[in-house]
């Protein structure tokens, strides 16, 4: 395989494929575990925050109820992740198909270059004594490395990114 094309921070470049970077991870994210909490215990945490509230002189203000509960869900979504290890070992790229991002064919600026690994996750390992040299830590297997481009609108390259894609779906102009 050959060398990536080198970007620069302030170029021009077309989007060819509309396949905008959401995360780089494991299959399931911190809202598959939200969704999957609140469908089984939301009712039960404002039942439980409107129980604490109706023990006291003064009731919660719903506005303090919803961030609360909001703040619980999240929580419980972490333990629900945990328990399912997160879906499984394989680090990868999500996308998103945006077809917006290629209306007008116009060109993007680049304003930021990151990069994240993939590959299939190894929790390591100890072996028999407690010794540092039996210690593997843990590593990716088959690691890849992928260059993620943040776009801005041509001109205002110290604006917010609009959308972040991985460079393979771009062309320099």
């Amino acid at each position: 395989m050959g060398r990536k094309k080198p970007y620069n921070i302030g170029e021009k470049v077309l989007v060819a494929d509309p396949q905008v970077f959401i995360r780089c991870g494991y299959p399931l994210g911190i809202s598959d575990g939200i969704q999957a909490v609140e469908t089984d215990y939301e009712d039960k945490v404002i039942g439980f925050l409107r129980n604490i509230s109706s023990q006291s002189t003064k009731m919660l203000p719903s506005r303090v109820e919803r961030k609360a509960c909001k703040n619980i869900m999240k929580e419980l979504a972490v333990v629900w992740l945990h328990q399912r290890k997160f879906g499984g070992n394989l680090r990868a790229i999500h996308t998103e198909d945006d077809t917006r991002v290629t209306e007008g064919n116009s060109p993007y600026e680049i304003a930021t270059i990151r990069y994240v690994k993939t590959g299939l996750r190894d929790s390591g390992s100890v072996y028999d004594s407690m010794s540092p040299e039996d210690y593997e830590g843990p590593s990716l297997y088959d690691q890849k490395t992928h260059r993620i481009l943040g776009l801005v609108d041509p001109g205002e390259i110290y604006s917010c990114v609009l959308f972040e894609i991985e460079d393979i779906h771009v062309t320099k102009i």
